[in-house]
């Protein structure tokens, strides 16, 4: 399908960085990510349109197993970087591996040791910036965290290691919360939900419409093409379902 249609990108594209240029640190890259996408200061809406907006398709996909949140494609052959995101995961945590993988694609087109602790650190830096919630940490508390989950769209988890990295709270303090977070359940299920949230992607749908609407595919047709006879194309892509019009 990328053969067939251009994708032009409204921000500049993700550029390929060495960590090594800002001095190894994560935090300083997250931050100018940040700056070039002209993303405003604070919570991010929508991870997902500002990722896509940059030109890399994101894609939603039941991985058959919890055990992985999400994987990602660099650019190859002239192609988009992609990120594949596993549909079973809440939106916090889908926000979260979205940011990771985005650290991937910017920081690791050569693997190291180190590179899913940078990878976390830039997902947490990228949606959390240190200026922008280092007040909202004051005077910690679980009552805080849910609250606080609620307007930086992330999880309760997330929230504390923040606390922790930027030295809201002790080494003991971060033990306590984690140990209380497994004691309760609320590592699997946290005790807010984020409600409204629309993550979904739009590039891959966009490619879709286009061939059946513009390039006259018919659904089963792309579904020959691409191998996924046994899937439902219209969940994968997120496509409108016709209605059945009934004749009185």
């Amino acid at each position: 399908m990328l053969n067939s249609v251009e994708i032009t990108p409204q921000r500049r594209p993700l550029p390929s960085i060495d960590l090594d240029d800002y001095d190894g640190d994560v935090e300083s890259v997250a931050l100018a990510i940040r700056q070039m996408w002209q993303i405003p200061r604070g919570p991010i809406q929508d991870v997902t349109s500002i990722i896509e907006s940059s030109g890399i398709i994101v894609f939603h996909m039941d991985f058959g197993t919890n055990l992985i949140d999400g994987f990602s494609q660099h650019a190859v052959d002239g192609f988009p970087p992609m990120i594949f995101v596993n549909t079973n995961v809440p939106p916090d945590r889908l926000r979260f591996t979205l940011c990771h993988e985005l650290a991937h694609l910017t920081l690791h087109i050569l693997p190291n040791p180190n590179m899913e602790i940078e990878a976390d650190q830039f997902a947490s830096a990228f949606l959390m910036p240190r200026e922008d919630i280092i007040h909202d940490l004051n005077r910690c508390s679980f009552e805080k965290f849910m609250r606080l989950k609620l307007s930086w769209k992330v999880a309760m988890s997330a929230l504390i290691r923040r606390a922790k990295d930027l030295g809201k709270i002790s080494d003991s303090n971060y033990k306590y919360y984690m140990i209380e977070m497994s004691r309760k359940g609320w590592r699997k299920n946290e005790p807010v939900e984020l409600k409204n949230i629309d993550e979904k992607p739009k590039l891959a749908k966009q490619l879709v419409v286009t061939h059946i609407e513009d390039l006259d595919y018919k659904k089963e047709d792309l579904k020959d093409i691409i191998r996924w006879g046994e899937y439902n194309i219209e969940d994968i892509f997120h496509l409108e379902k016709p209605k059945l019009r009934l004749v009185i």
